[in-house]
């Protein structure tokens, strides 16, 4: 009997730890929510500024070698078509550190985005967001965390282009 329920706490301790390994996955701090991107000075992969005046901002952690990165590029490329850039900013921030200029450029022309592209050599914006993994995938509306999305995301489904639509919809009021 006590070797049975020495087990079942041994099991039950390591669920508790690995609920929590798993759910800090792509950020493992609360700090990440009081992030001000006000304050940061993103500039696309060739130095150009982005200008992060959308009431909307998506902030995306990719890589050319993160399948799961890949798989959700499609989606984000429909979305930036259906909403205008003054409602919706869009930046994916590149984690690669090998051939970055290279790699970037081969994935722009195989999927076709039409996005801002920032590198993150020295790992700056992973720091400054707590990531841990990738992808994932902030949404901010009027400069607040409103959505953290660890993993893959279909940035096209009818549920997320109607949470940004509803968010839009709250900013013209």
């Amino acid at each position: 009997m006590r070797k049975t329920i020495k087990k079942i706490i041994v099991i039950f301790t390591l669920l508790i730890a690995s609920n929590n390994y798993l759910s800090e996955a792509g950020t493992t701090n609360n700090k990440v929510k009081k992030v001000d991107i006000s304050k940061l000075n993103f500039k696309t992969f060739n130095k150009k500024k982005i200008n992060l005046s959308a009431p909307i901002v998506i902030i995306n952690f990719w890589a050319t070698w993160c399948g799961p990165c890949l798989e959700e590029l499609p989606s984000l490329v429909a979305l930036r078509k259906k909403f205008p850039e003054d409602k919706l900013s869009i930046i994916a921030i590149n984690e690669d550190h090998e051939d970055i200029e290279k790699n970037i450029k081969k994935t722009i022309k195989k999927f076709n985005l039409n996005f801002s592209i920032v590198t993150d050599e020295n790992d700056k914006y992973l720091d400054f967001f707590y990531v841990k993994a990738l992808p994932v995938t902030f949404l901010f509306n009027n400069g607040k965390i409103v959505k953290i999305t660890n993993g893959a995301t279909d940035f096209s489904s009818i549920e997320y282009i109607n949470e940004l639509n509803s968010m839009i919809n709250i900013s013209k009021k």
